[in-house]
């Protein structure tokens, strides 16, 4: 919704250590999501937080952010609304070179790139919205990150895409995965 006015709220939740780390990490996504500089400093604090939903989502938010204060955010013209939702890392733009399904999901899989960069190579495999992508995209299910597996099932559902269905059913039934994953995987 964009409501900047939201952010000590926001702030107060994040810094809340009784709350839930799921509603923390909402709270994190949405101050991202919202591209104020002034609130980097409560997320750069929370980059290292014991609770890796909590630092990840930090971290993605402190790059997107960064993101959209650059040049080339302010220039984006792409990410307004393929799919009607604030995502939290862009798509990559036209202004780059074109990238293979190959190489997005070689990109979405590469722990040495940051966790914004992987996202962004994720929601470009969305953007594609193939049955290919898709499939490339079910790989990410299978990733260290829980922050990440959510983030895919939750694309996943946005592309409603019936060859994604097996997958999420095996995520939905792995009693050990994360409660948010299961979340999304139901979702989607």
């Amino acid at each position: 919704m964009g409501f900047k006015e939201c952010c000590p709220v926001l702030i107060s939740i994040l810094s809340d250590e009784s709350e839930d780390v799921l509603v923390r990490h909402e709270s994190a996504e949405a101050l991202g999501n919202l591209g104020s500089a002034e609130v980097l400093e409560v997320l750069e604090k929370y980059q290292d937080h014991k609770a890796p939903e909590i630092a990840e989502t930090c971290q993605i938010a402190v790059e997107l952010i960064h993101y959209k204060l650059s040049e080339e955010g302010k220039n984006d013209k792409v990410n307004k609304a393929i799919y009607q939702s604030v995502d939290p890392a862009p798509a990559f733009g036209n202004n780059e070179e074109t990238r293979s399904i190959t190489e997005l999901e070689r990109d979405m899989s590469n722990k040495e790139l940051s966790l914004f960069k992987r996202y962004r190579a994720m929601f470009s495999l969305r953007n594609m919205d193939s049955d290919e992508s898709a499939l490339a995209l079910c790989k990410g299910l299978r990733d260290d990150s829980a922050l990440f597996r959510h983030e895919v099932a939750y694309v996943l559902g946005q592309m409603m895409r019936e060859v994604t269905v097996p997958s999420l059913i095996t995520c939905l039934d792995t009693m050990t995965e994360h409660r948010m994953v299961r979340h999304e995987a139901a979702e989607a």
